[in-house]
This record gives structure tokens, sequence and C-alpha cells, in this order.
């Protein structure tokens, strides 16, 4: 059985890992009101490896020059 349960542990271990940044500015620009396809421009012409905090700074002065 501890091998059974060794096999599943070691697949799951990427489950586990945060979701990339862009998905919570995404989510953040839907909330603001944004349709997906102005969330999905704005992190496309958005640097990559920001913060959340950052990316969602970037992305709201990407749109409000749109």
């Amino acid at each position: 059985m501890k091998d059974k349960l060794g096999a599943e542990l070691t697949t799951g271990v990427a489950v586990n890992r945060a979701a990339p940044a862009g998905s919570d500015v995404l989510n953040a620009l839907l909330s603001l009101g944004y349709n997906e396809k102005e969330a999905q421009y704005a992190l496309k012409h958005s640097p990559e490896g920001l913060s959340v905090s950052e990316g969602i700074k970037q992305a709201l002065k990407l749109l409000s020059r749109a």
C-alpha cells in the first residue's frame, strides 16, 4: 500500500503549485468589470515576471490608454 500511496503523492505534487500571476491578474481585471478580450489584451502587452499587484497596475495603465 505504501508503494501505491507514494506514486500518487509524487504525481500530485504539481497540483499544489501556485497559479501563475497572470491568472490572478486576469481574474482581477474581470472582477473590475473588464471583459475577457480586454483583460487578455492587457496581459499580452504587459511585461512578464511582475508580481500580481504590479501586473494589475500595469494592466490598468494599459487599459486606461486604450
